[in-house]
């Protein structure tokens, strides 16, 4: 056993913040929070601004020194500072901005400043100087301060304006310090007071005097009352919202209440050895403590305590088990087997239990207040009296895991190797365990065997245990063992309890005052037993932090459950629960066991242990503010505004956005949609703190960010800004009608030109069957009928048979042939020469063989290989026949050529008739009104026949002369395209 010990200086929750994680330096001045969140912070290595995760540094142009102290924000929300070399400054819309001092301020310095409610700017000197912005001049105030040397004047320490305007100013006199106070047109001296700088608080003005480490508040006309008087070397004094005061000191920081009472009983000593330079509190009631050397302590909470061994006298900081005995006094188990009495109240140690067998880890305390002795399991089951504080020497091994005491002494116990129960009776070691039938049921079950052959045990099952729940009232018991849950009646009678046919796995058992039973498992989260049937399931799903619940402990109300992530406040009757961990101020977040003692909940971690005050639990409900820090369109950003209008190819965006949750540390999350592409939240971590659109199509947008703090708090006013993507003039409601008109316009004159074109081509196709027809009609001209007809009957009459029979079967073959030739569009040249020799043959009798005709066909040609229009030549011979040679008179002659000239199948007619003039006059005399038939069906077959093609065919007529120039017939050149060309 150990004497007695004092702790040390046991600290609230605190996390530090060095230069090793972005801080400038680790030596810091001064703090703000602005009015959008951010922490302000004035350091050894200039100026920096604080969201929660990352720092951003300002750049001050101009700057003489670096170091930067006196933070501040104006209405305005212009953040001012000022450096040691006299130097005054602000930041507005991120940039730094030097408001320029007078010449003899910049030269010698300043040592305080202080802006009004008219936003004067007050600065103290060898004079006070008062800038005025609206005529942007320096006006000084002369206060007639007796002055040792003329050409050295009586520098100002530090001055104050009161709630009545007057002005009081701090000096060295003779190397002492006095005070004036300048009232009206009057001076009037303040003897004995001294100050170096001045504080105010709810209308309230304190002097702050660091010669005497005093606080002295001001009353009137010079009256001051010393309201507290430091131990150390006196800073500041900073107040909370509550109303606290926290005095830095260069010995640490100092906590009281409104009426200057210890904050923390005994007084405590924050921070201790180290010299606290500014105090402040964020809106989320964070405390925040500039050192100077030592960085930034942020606590989340300011009655809470942590107790390790660095602070405290605790030997060891992994705390498995935790007991207390009659008086509130806690007993402490840790890892090395040590057990330490902590008085709370007093916050000391007042002596340590050191087994025999040293090094082994507690893993559970039992103190029996009737006998006033302590049970302790580590490897073998020990016994104390606290009263003499000795270890007695009953000891029963088998390591013991966890202890619970049920009626007569009866100590149930959840063993590394089996579960017994054992009778723990101090005046009658021989009496045994349980009654009669009880015992009868195990008397089979293997006895170990123990040092104390004297005691009796019960050993329920050779099977490890974890953990075990005995019921003082109901005698049931409750062991879970690694192959799972058993439940044990008043009779002794086993009963194995599943859940969905499976198995539970129990690490921990508590039964709450309604009479459920707890079970906390490894994998299976939390569930709630009655009459043998699970009634509650609560697990990582439904919102448990882990399924991993190390230990558990009830009150009326509550069920605090500890995890491997820290600390869960379940209450059974709701549903709700609130998560405490880290960031809420616990040490750590593997909770090795709980103990409820009053008001308070003392955590056991492997970092040390927490006391909590229960009041003061609940979720961080201040909602965190979120912002948007820059957009982007195209990959280059561009000015900040609350809607942006952007042409179709500027759709590329991003956003980034910054939330303040300054007490997760991080641990927050963001959600963000954009109204107009999907109502659907998206939800990221801390860390990716923008969204991407990289092709949004055009239309108007509204993206809606919100920050969610580590309790689930969201921020109460949305960031918004508004995107409207133009379309492209194609997309344009008025194009697009416009397109439309065009397009329906188009239609309507391509319909009206492809029904014109079908009507035309319909008008073509009877144009030219009525040309076919024509032609027919001019194969089987009737004067030609009448001839061939009237030539057989002369045949018939002379009664040359032979001959009748010969020409009446050429016109038959003439009749067929030229009926078959006009279904087709094309013939070949063999097919046109035979319906050509045929019809001149037939011509030919009425000529009475006055008629020489010749068919000449080209070497080159190949009649049968050329094809062309049917009986398209057939006009032009009857017109030779009909009009140039019918009126000739002597020998009648007439040439039909075949030949192929530059891709063009050329076919002659020529005749030596009277030629064309002269046949027009014959034809004029005889009817004046007649036009060849077959001339106009021959011009109008060609116009319809070159409708389809490529190359036309066309026709050249050349009338002959003689020598004498006389006519001499007619040559008609008809040109038709070969087949490749056309």
């Amino acid at each position: 056993m150990a004497g007695t010990q004092v702790l040390c200086a046991q600290q609230l929750p605190f996390w530090r913040l060095t230069d090793e994680d972005g801080l400038p330096s680790a030596t810091v001045y001064s703090l703000l929070q602005d009015a959008k969140g951010y922490i302000w912070m004035a350091t050894e290595g200039g100026l920096c601004r604080y969201d929660g995760s990352r720092f951003r540094y300002y750049n001050i142009p101009g700057a003489k020194a670096i170091p930067i102290t006196g933070l501040y924000e104006d209405q305005h929300y212009r953040i001012w500072f000022h450096n040691f070399s006299g130097q005054l400054f602000y930041v507005l819309n991120e940039v730094v901005h030097e408001v320029k001092t007078p010449p003899e301020v910049a030269l010698r310095g300043f040592s305080q400043y202080f802006i009004d409610h008219r936003e004067h700017i007050w600065l103290a000197a060898d004079k006070v100087y008062c800038y005025q912005p609206n005529l942007q001049t320096w006006e000084t105030h002369q206060i007639p301060l007796p002055q040792a040397d003329a050409n050295n004047p009586t520098p100002i320490n530090s001055f104050a304006v009161t709630n009545e305007g007057d002005l009081i100013a701090s000096y060295w006199a003779n190397d002492l310090q006095a005070a004036m106070l300048q009232k009206g047109g009057r001076v009037i001296p303040l003897n004995g007071l001294s100050f170096q700088s001045s504080y105010r608080y709810r209308n309230k003005l304190y002097l702050i005097d660091r010669t005497g480490n005093r606080i002295q508040e001001y009353q009137d006309s010079g009256k001051v009352q010393t309201v507290y008087q430091a131990q150390d070397n006196l800073i500041y004094p900073r107040h909370d919202r509550r109303g606290n005061w926290w005095i830095c000191t260069d010995n640490g920081l100092m906590a009281f209440d409104a009426q200057l009472r210890p904050l923390h009983q005994p007084a405590l000593n924050l921070l201790p050895g180290m010299t606290i330079a500014d105090v402040m509190e964020d809106r989320e009631g964070n405390l925040w403590v500039a050192t100077l050397e030592n960085g930034v302590f942020v606590s989340p909470v300011i009655n809470w305590l942590h107790y390790t061994q660095q602070n405290s006298a605790l030997p060891n900081d992994r705390v498995t088990a935790l007991a207390a005995d009659e008086h509130g006094q806690l007993f402490v188990g840790d890892t090395q087997g040590l057990i330490s009495l902590l008085n709370p109240k007093t916050r000391t140690v007042l002596y340590q239990l050191k087994s025999r067998q040293k090094g082994m880890s507690v893993h559970d305390l039992y103190y029996d207040a009737p006998t006033k002795r302590l049970l302790t399991a580590q490897i073998n089951l020990h016994t104390w009296d606290i009263v003499g504080q000795q270890e007695l020497p009953e000891v029963v091994g088998y390591a013991p895991k966890t202890l619970s005491m049920a009626r007569n002494q009866n100590l149930l116990v959840a063993g590394g190797y089996l579960s017994y129960w054992v009778n723990m009776h101090p005046s009658d070691l021989s009496q045994k365990p349980k009654h009669g039938t009880y015992r009868q049921r195990y008397e089979g079950v293997t006895q170990a065997r123990y040092t104390d052959p004297n005691r009796n045990y019960i050993v329920l099952r050779n099977v490890r245990a974890r953990t075990a729940w005995a019921d003082t009232l109901s005698e049931e018991a409750w062991i879970g063992y690694i192959d799972g849950l058993f439940h044990y009646d008043a009779q002794g009678k086993a009963q194995k309890i599943r859940y969905k046919n499976q198995d539970i796995f129990a690490y921990a058992l508590c039964k709450a005052p309604d009479g459920t039973l707890w079970v906390g498992t490894m994998t299976q989260g939390l569930m709630g037993i009655r009459e043998g049937r699970v009634i509650h399931h609560f697990e990582q799903t439904k919102g448990l932090v882990s399924n991993f619940c190390r230990t558990l402990t009830a009150d009326r109300q509550y069920l605090w459950i500890g995890t491997d992530r820290g600390l869960v406040r379940y209450q059974p009757a709701t549903g709700d629960y609130l998560l405490i961990n880290r960031t809420d101020g616990l040490i750590g977040q593997e909770i090795n066991t709980i103990y409820l003692q009053d008001s308070y909940v003392w955590v056991a971690t492997s970092k040390g242990l927490t006391q909590i005050d229960t009041l003061s639990l609940g979720r961080n409900l201040a909602a965190p503010p979120i912002y948007i820090t820059q957009v982007s369109v195209n990959e280059q950003i561009v000015p900040l505004q609350n809607e942006y209008r952007l042409p179709y190819d500027q759709n590329n965006i991003r956003v980034d956005f910054q939330g303040l949750a300054l007490r997760s540390r991080g641990d927050f999350r963001y959600q963000y949609r954009l109204l107009g592409l999907s109502e659907q939240w998206i939800y990221t971590d801390s860390k990716t703190n923008f969204c991407r659109y990289p092709s949004l199509p055009p239309g108007q947008y509204i993206l809606q960010v919100r920050a969610i703090n580590e309790d689930g708090v969201e921020s109460h006013v949305t960031a918004l800004i508004n995107f409207n993507i133009n379309p492209p003039l194609w997309q344009k409601w008025w194009f697009i009608s416009l397109t439309g008109f065009l397009a329906l316009l188009v239609f309507g004159l391509a319909l009206r030109w492809y029904l014109a074109r079908i009507e035309r081509r319909n008008r073509i196709e009877q144009d030219f069957r009525s040309s076919q027809l024509s032609s027919l009609r001019a194969q089987m001209n009737p004067h030609f009928i009448f001839n061939a007809l009237n030539s057989i009957q002369e045949f018939i009459l002379t009664n040359d048979k032979l001959q009748a029979n010969r020409y009446l079967g050429q016109f038959a073959d003439l009749m067929r042939l030229t009926l078959e030739m006009s279904k087709h569009e094309e013939v070949s040249l063999e097919e046109e020469l035979n319906l050509l020799q045929l019809y001149l043959s037939l011509e030919a009798l009425r000529f009475e063989d006055s008629l020489v005709y010749q068919i000449e066909v080209a070497p080159d040609i190949i009649p049968t290989d050329l094809s062309l229009p049917p009986m398209l030549l057939q006009p032009y011979v009857e017109n030779a026949l009909k009009h140039g040679l019918l009126h000739q008179s002597g020998q009648r002659r007439l040439w039909l050529r075949f030949y192929i000239e530059a891709a063009y199948l050329c076919c002659e007619v020529e005749d030596n008739g009277i030629g064309r003039e002269q046949a027009a006059v014959i034809r004029t005399r005889k009817r004046p009104e007649h036009r060849s038939f077959a001339t106009g069906a021959i011009q109008k077959r060609l116009e319809l026949l070159n409708h389809k093609r490529k190359r036309n065919i066309f026709a050249y007529i050349d009338d002959l002369h003689d020598a004498q120039g006389q006519p001499s017939g007619t040559k008609v050149v008809l040109y038709i395209p070969l087949p490749s060309q056309n």
